[in-house]
Parts: C-alpha cells; sequence; structure tokens
C-alpha cells in the first residue's frame, strides 16, 4: 500500500511539473508576445538589435519609419550603412558597440543615412544583449528623430552669427559718417573755413552727403521694425506705376550720375495700375534702384521695365536688372532676410546695413505681392522682379494736380521749441530764412508762457522734454481758448505708431520724425499757411 500511495504521489508531482511548465511556456510565450507588441507599436523609437558582427538581427516598425528600410531589406546587413560616410571613415559604428560591450552602455547623437541616401540627426543608447547567464549574444539600440530640434538649434546658431555681424557692421557704418562730420567740422573750426581745401560749399556738401547716408540707415532701421510688426498703415489708392517709376527715377539720377551709371527705363504706352501706398511703393522702387548703384562697377547699367500681364488675375510686373557684381545660388533667397548682406567683407565696395531688401520684400508682401531675385552667377548681373497684383481695369480715372503750392511769407508766426538748443535754433534759422516770422523756445514751461504771449499760427514742438514733456506742453495749451487754433506739429526722434496714437490723442494735428526733409516741412507750413489765408 505504502508503494502505491508513493507512485501516486510521485506522478501527482510530475503531472504538477508537467502543468507548470506548461504554465511556464505560455507565460514566456506571452511576454514574447507582448514585447513584440510593444517593439511593433513604438512607432516614434526605432528599436532594433545586432549580433556580434553588427548585422541586423531584428527591427520594429519605428526603425522602418525612421531608416526607410523594411525588415526583409535589412535583416542580415551590416549595421554600419545606418551611419553617415564620413563616420564610418571614422570607425564611428565600431568604436560605439565596444564602449556599449565594455562600459554597458553608448550614448550617441549624430548624423544617420537612410535608404533613400538623406540624412537625420537622431539620439540613441546602445545597450549588451545577454542571454540568462550573462553571455553577451549581440547590441540592442534604441534611437529617436531629433532633426527638427537639431535644425532649429542650427537655425538659431545662424541668426546668432548673423545679428553679431549685423551689429558690428552698423557700429562700423554708422563710426564712418560721424568720423567724417566730426573731422569737417573740427577743421572748419581750425581753418576758421579760410583753408582752400576745405572751402564752407564743399565742407557743406560733403556733410549733407554723410547726413544723408546716416538718415538712410536709421530709416532702414525704423521700416523693418515697423514693418516687421504690422505697425505702419497703408493709405490704400489707385497708383499708375509708371508715374511712380518717372518719379522714382528723377529722385534718383543725380546718384546715378555722380557714381557714373546709366539708368534705363522701358514703360510701356498704356497706364498700368495697382492698389496700392505710393509713398511706400516709391520707396520699394527707390530702394532697389539704390541696391543697382551700389552693387554695379563705375560705368555700368541698370535697367528698369514695367509690364503688364494680362489674364484672370492680372499682374504688374517691375524688372530691376543690371550688370553688376551678380549673386550666388545661395544669396538670391538669403538677401531678403534680416541680417543678411550680399558681400559682408571688409573690403565689399559700398557700405550699408542690408536692410533695404527686407525691407521691399515687407512691404511687397503687404501690397499682395511678392519680389525674387535672378542671377546666373557672381560676376554676372543680377535681376529683381516685383509682382503686384494689378487692377483688372486700367482705364485711369485719376486727376494729377500740377498745382505744387508755395510758402506764403507774410505775418505767418512760428514758435520752435526744443531742448536741444543748437537744435531749436537751427530749425528756425532755416525756416526764417524762407521768411517766416519765427521764435525760440528750451523747455515747456517757457513754452506754454511764449505760447500764450505770441499766439503763434503753427507750434513745432519737441516730446522728449525733461521737466514738462511735449505732450504735457500740448495737453495744457490746448485746455486754453487761445490755444485751441494753433496748429501743433510733433518734431520728435519718438516715431513709433504708438507715439503718434498718443500724440494725436493729446491734440498734436501733425507728428514729423526727426531729422525732418526741410523740403517735407516747408510744405506742410506752406499748406497750413494756405488754410490760414
Amino acid at each position: 500500500m505504502a508503494n502505491e500511495s508513493e507512485r501516486s504521489d510521485s506522478a501527482f508531482d510530475q503531472l504538477n511539473s508537467d502543468a507548470d511548465q506548461v504554465r511556464l511556456q505560455q507565460a514566456l510565450r506571452q511576454s514574447e508576445e507582448r514585447q513584440r507588441l510593444i517593439l511593433e507599436s513604438a512607432r516614434d523609437y526605432a528599436i532594433f538589435t545586432l549580433d556580434l558582427e553588427r548585422r541586423v538581427s531584428s527591427w520594429n516598425v519605428g526603425a522602418e519609419a525612421m531608416f526607410g528600410y523594411a525588415e526583409d531589406e535589412i535583416i542580415g546587413q551590416a549595421g554600419d550603412i545606418l551611419f553617415v560616410p564620413e563616420d564610418r571613415d571614422m570607425g564611428v559604428p565600431q568604436a560605439e558597440a565596444r564602449t556599449a560591450v565594455q562600459e554597458g552602455r553608448a550614448e550617441n547623437e549624430r548624423w544617420h543615412m537612410r535608404k533613400n541616401g538623406s540624412r537625420f540627426y537622431g539620439s540613441g543608447v546602445t545597450t549588451p544583449l545577454q542571454e540568462q547567464n550573462g553571455t553577451i549574444i549581440g547590441l540592442v539600440k534604441v534611437m529617436r528623430n531629433l532633426t527638427a530640434q537639431k535644425q532649429a538649434e542650427e537655425a538659431l546658431k545662424i541668426a546668432d552669427q548673423r545679428k553679431d555681424e549685423f551689429l558690428a557692421m552698423l557700429s562700423h557704418e554708422l563710426q564712418n559718417p560721424l568720423a567724417a562730420l566730426h573731422n569737417t567740422l573740427l577743421l572748419l573750426e581750425l581753418t576758421q573755413g579760410q583753408d582752400t581745401s576745405l572751402s564752407l560749399p564743399k565742407a557743406i556738401r560733403m556733410m549733407n552727403q554723410e547726413i544723408v547716408q546716416l538718415q538712410r540707415m536709421v530709416d532702414d532701421l525704423l521700416d523693418v521694425s515697423r514693418i516687421s510688426r504690422g505697425v505702419i498703415p497703408l493709405q490704400w489708392g489707385r497708383v499708375e506705376l509708371g508715374t511712380l517709376i518717372n518719379q522714382a527715377v528723377e529722385g534718383i539720377q543725380a546718384l546715378y550720375e555722380s557714381q557714373n551709371r546709366q539708368l534705363l527705363v522701358n514703360l510701356p504706352t498704356e497706364p498700368v495700375y495697382v492698389n496700392g501706398d505710393a509713398t511706400w511703393l516709391n520707396q520699394v522702387l527707390v530702394k532697389l534702384l539704390t541696391n543697382g548703384v551700389k552693387y554695379t562697377r563705375e560705368g555700368g547699367h541698370v535697367w528698369i521695365t514695367l509690364e503688364l500681364v494680362a489674364g484672370v488675375a492680372p499682374e504688374a510686373l517691375v524688372h530691376i536688372r543690371d550688370d553688376g557684381v551678380g549673386l550666388t545660388s545661395d544669396q538670391l533667397t538669403g538677401i531678403f532676410e534680416v541680417f543678411v548682406q550680399g558681400n559682408t567683407s571688409l573690403d565689399r565696395p559700398q557700405g550699408g546695413l542690408g536692410l533695404g531688401l527686407t525691407v521691399v520684400k515687407q512691404l511687397v508682401e503687404q501690397h499682395g505681392g511678392c519680389v525674387e531675385a535672378q542671377s546666373a552667377g557672381l560676376g554676372q548681373g543680377s535681376e529683381f522682379i516685383v509682382r503686384l497684383p494689378a487692377l483688372s481695369d486700367q482705364s485711369s480715372t485719376l486727376k494729377h494736380s500740377t498745382d505744387k503750392s508755395e510758402a506764403v511769407m507774410h505775418s505767418f508766426r512760428l514758435l520752435v521749441v526744443d531742448d536741444n538748443r543748437d537744435l531749436a535754433d537751427t530749425t528756425a534759422m532755416l525756416i526764417r530764412r524762407q521768411g517766416y516770422e519765427t521764435h525760440t523756445r528750451y523747455g515747456g514751461e517757457e513754452a506754454i508762457q511764449a505760447a500764450e504771449q505770441l499766439r503763434p499760427d503753427v507750434l513745432l514742438l519737441d516730446i522728449g522734454m525733461p521737466g514738462l514733456d511735449g505732450y504735457a506742453v500740448c495737453q495744457q495749451i490746448r485746455q486754453q481758448p487761445w490755444g485751441k487754433a494753433i496748429f501743433i506739429v510733433a518734431l520728435t526722434g519718438y516715431g513709433q505708431q504708438q507715439d503718434k496714437q498718443r500724440s494725436q490723442q493729446v491734440g498734436f494735428n501733425e507728428h514729423l520724425v526727426k531729422p525732418v526733409d526741410f523740403k517735407v516741412l516747408m510744405n506742410l507750413l506752406a499748406s497750413i499757411k494756405g488754410k490760414w489765408r
């Protein structure tokens, strides 16, 4: 009986043991299936294994998506083909495998190669693949694609480098005209204007040229800032491009003649109309024509052509072509970006900040158009093409006025107020030379007193003054019965849109930004005087 009982217990134990083995095998199969499902679902990660010869032995769907190889294509292939050629030449795959085996982990972050030859930036970890007894039988690699982050980092690095280059160039470009002005004024002071090698007319001409250059750079800086933030309201209207081109050419012709360049114009016989802001479109033309002067050699040519492309959506095309230094393929698009110049070398033939084309691009796009650059290469000239939506009805309904108001010079009183005494005095002197009765004050309190005593017709008022600023002065004058009729003009260095809005709110009639174009100021005074009469 005892033997039979022992045999029964042994059989029962064997049955239990067999059942345990079945359950264990089922559990292992389930575990493997779970692992397989996990690997197959990890589409954002490339997970694959390599044998000790670095041949691919397993491959998940994430690896297929990342590298472009199907599983049946890559299994058995050398994993080295996933590295870029330069890394293979340097023995990077071998070094990575060796580090993983010796140290138990190898981290890498570098460029990798896809099946189609393209590259992506991947970050991964390689670890040993071990049996239960600890024997290393291969390697496991887990990777993710960081190309977007890497490209963003590179873009930021390039932008930062361009910004540093731009700031260095800005310092250089501002110092040059300032140094020329300083030296000219110093020579005039030392010689009392009696040196025949630097006559007073010549000195004035030289200083005017430098001031124009300074003003152009400041204008470009302000234009880029204002346009990029969308704070320049466009005054939309029907604009005839041929007339606008003639005006731009007339304004810049003297520069072409002084630099020994030829500007050739080709306009259609029929007018071409667009909807836009004539002032800013003129700036587009002037900046492109100025660019033509800069990048052509002495005796060079610039051609400006206008054409109308008919169709369902007609387009006006302005071509500005030159036979100058030309552009590389990389420059054709980058040249329109902020802080990018065609030539940033120390020996570049022309100065400037390289912002003109950025302003052009932004203005043209605000008008619903686009601008592109074309060039066959360095030394083969370049062409800029401005495309603007043309009005479908090209018939002229505009009336052109040829009446140019001239300033009336009698019994018209102005008060100039600025805490910069030299600026106030010279502004008053210039206006006085045009025949106007002009007075000056140098602070807010005395401005209010003078306004009450003199009752000027026009008050040219600075805003940024110590004590009582221009906003407060304007408000206090407007509160007086005698101050309501005064035409108050802000003459200030504050030119942002919010500055103009505030000046309008406190009672200013106009807002002009320093340094003010004297012709613009005279035309404004003439207009005011015409209404005053």
